[in-house]
């Protein structure tokens, strides 16, 4: 077995002036350094392909691929795909931080196990300067091995964690081009059909930078196209028990959607239309009553503010904010 294969790095890049520089820095001081970097300027109309291209010209293992029109996430990581000639494909976003042994971590994991095909590690969220928390949180040996269940109820991994064997990946298929969000977990299920042994390591070797850029910040965009990702599945030949578990995440994830839209009016006037506030919370368990929760919370805004309902109503539109808000 090659114990130091090649790994190539996708970074798609769509104007990311800002953090690029940090990020392929992040990537070239690895440890593991049997590398190459696939920077795709996706259409960039600020100083992105200028910063990509200075790090080629010093360093061989990078390289810069040009779009001319921006296509979108999907379609900039494709074609770094179809450059690469890596036997580990590797993708990194353009805002975030590797650790300098991520790579190495992960290409040890191949040395114990060499049936794995889907290499990942723990994450930590960043706001640029300091941790917030780890995405995961604990080690967990569910989220090992073949791990197609738990991909059926939703996405249990951060993009610019994952390594993916080639032969692999060529498998499932590229990412979707008309997907603008959750388009990894699209091929994450398309490569678990296929046969997928996962393995991680535990450390947070990655850092997810978050700020107002982020995708993720939109979470009834994201929700739309979970129900897409969803629906692509359901429309594949599927066994009977995961086909009844991707039915059960669609309604689950359906009844967030709903929810999210019919509190994303009444957000901006939790404070000063008290009134509304209880109205859409009745209309909300009125379309989701297995939500009882929201029940209560109906009751709850609903109690005389003689007799403390105003404190009880704001805790409950905070609640709201925390649970139903934009971000």
């Amino acid at each position: 077995m090659d114990t130091h294969p090649l790994v190539s790095v996708i970074v798609p890049a769509y104007d990311a002036a800002t953090f690029l520089a940090e990020t392929l820095r992040s990537i070239q001081t690895q440890t593991y350094s049997h590398l190459e970097v696939i920077v795709v300027d996706d259409g960039s109309g600020d100083g992105t392909y200028d910063i990509a291209a200075s790090f080629a010209r010093s360093d061989s293992r990078f390289r810069v691929v040009r779009h001319q029109r921006n296509a979108g996430l999907s379609a900039a990581r494709n074609t770094g795909v179809l450059h690469a000639t890596g036997t580990w494909i590797a993708f990194q976003d353009a805002d975030d931080v590797w650790l300098p042994e991520k790579t190495a971590r992960q290409i040890e994991l191949t040395l114990l196990d060499p049936e794995a095909n889907f290499l990942f590690t723990e994450c930590a969220y960043w706001d640029g300067s300091r941790r917030l928390k780890n995405y995961y949180g604990k080690r967990d040996s569910t989220i090992e091995g073949n791990v197609h269940h738990l991909l059926l109820a939703d996405n249990v991994f951060l993009v610019n964690t994952v390594m993916i064997r080639r032969d692999a990946l060529d498998k499932a298929g590229e990412f979707d081009p008309a997907l603008r969000s959750v388009e990894d977990w699209d091929l994450w299920l398309r490569v678990a059909e296929n046969g997928i042994r996962a393995r991680g390591v535990w450390e947070p070797l990655v850092l997810y930078r978050q700020w107002s850029g982020n995708m993720s910040n939109n979470r009834i965009i994201m929700l739309e196209y979970t129900l897409l990702v969803i629906d692509k599945a359901l429309a594949r030949p599927q066994k009977a028990e995961a086909r009844r578990a991707l039915e059960s995440t669609r309604a689950r994830h359906g009844e967030d959607l709903a929810l999210r839209i019919e509190f994303s009016s009444v957000l901006p006037h939790l404070d000063d239309l008290p009134s509304g506030v209880a109205a859409t919370i009745w209309r909300a368990w009125r379309r989701c009553p297995r939500r009882r929760h929201l029940l209560v919370w109906s009751l709850v805004v609903l109690w005389p503010r003689r007799l403390g309902g105003g404190k009880l109503s704001r805790i409950v539109h905070e609640k709201i904010r925390r649970h139903y808000g934009p971000t």
